[in-house]
Formats: structure tokens, C-alpha cells, sequence
């Protein structure tokens, strides 16, 4: 795991598809364990200015207990994805959740 920061972040769109849907199940079941994160979302992302785009997981909330989380979700990826393959985890601020809500609609939603 390897943690970075970036100055900013736009997000581009939802990312789904039948792979990404098994994905996201298994990830559901991550964050049904944790309860802490409660909304997530798949989505392109590029990073400060370049156009590259990238996938993301997005999380609100669970930064609090993020590396058990990360691990989690993160032997649910290689389940499907080879170990070379990699996968940005972002935990949003309220400000980007604001952004990400405009392009892309979550796949997981927990209410207490």
C-alpha cells in the first residue's frame, strides 16, 4: 500500500460494467463488516492536470480504520485482478463529494 497526495482530482464519470459489478459485491461485503464507510462509488478520475484517466474507488467515511479497510478491499481486487494490477483508493472530503455526486451514482449506501 502505498499512500499519496494529490492537489486535485477530477472526477470524469462512473465506471461499471459485469466485472466491475462482481467487484463491487465483494467490496459491499468489506464495508458491511467495517460499517464505517457509507457511500462508495466507481469512478474515472484524472489526477492535477493531466488527461490520463484512471478508476477509483471512492469511499466517504472509513478513513478512520483505513488500512484494515484497504486490505480488505484490496484482496477482493486481486480475486479478479492480477497482483501487477493496482487500484486508487480515495476517502472523500465533503467538498468532493459534492463532485463525484454530479458524474456518478454510488453502489453501496449504508444508513445506520
Amino acid at each position: 500500500m502505498e499512500k499519496m497526495k494529490v492537489n486535485q482530482i477530477v472526477f470524469r464519470g462512473e465506471q461499471d460494467g459485469p466485472v466491475e459489478r462482481e467487484l463491487k459485491t465483494m467490496w459491499a461485503a468489506c464495508f458491511a463488516e467495517e460499517k464505517q464507510v457509507t457511500e462508495a462509488y466507481l469512478a474515472r478520475v484524472s489526477y492535477g492536470s493531466s488527461s490520463e484517466q484512471k478508476v477509483a474507488l471512492c469511499l466517504k467515511g472509513g478513513d478512520e480504520n483505513a488500512q484494515k479497510i484497504v486490505q480488505c478491499l484490496g484482496a477482493a481486487f486481486h480475486r479478479i485482478f492480477k497482483p501487477t494490477e493496482s487500484l486508487d483508493i480515495l476517502f472523500l472530503t465533503e467538498a468532493q463529494m459534492q463532485e463525484i455526486s454530479s458524474v456518478a451514482r454510488p453502489f453501496y449506501c449504508f444508513s445506520a
